[in-house]
């Protein structure tokens, strides 16, 4: 499946290969179908592209978006 959307419209949507190859379905462009591990590269995508709009700044202290790590503390065993 490949979705390519520019200025927030959907410029390019179109679903490839078979759902069940065994009964010869295609792939439809509203099937769903798990992504497992894909959520961090999303995730990497979405951090990403707030940091090119200037959302937030790479040394920023974690705190200032999750104020319970303001006072994180290491622990020596």
């Amino acid at each position: 499946m490949a979705l390519v959307a520019r200025k927030g419209k959907i410029v390019y949507f179109k679903a490839f290969g078979h759902a069940d190859t065994a009964a010869n379905r295609p792939l439809q462009r509203d099937g769903i179908f798990r992504i497992a591990s894909q959520s961090k590269a999303i995730t990497a995508t979405a951090v990403r592209m707030l940091w090119e709009e200037g959302r937030f700044r790479l040394d920023d202290p974690i705190s200032k978006r999750i104020p319970e790590f303001k006072n994180g503390q290491v622990l020596n065993t």
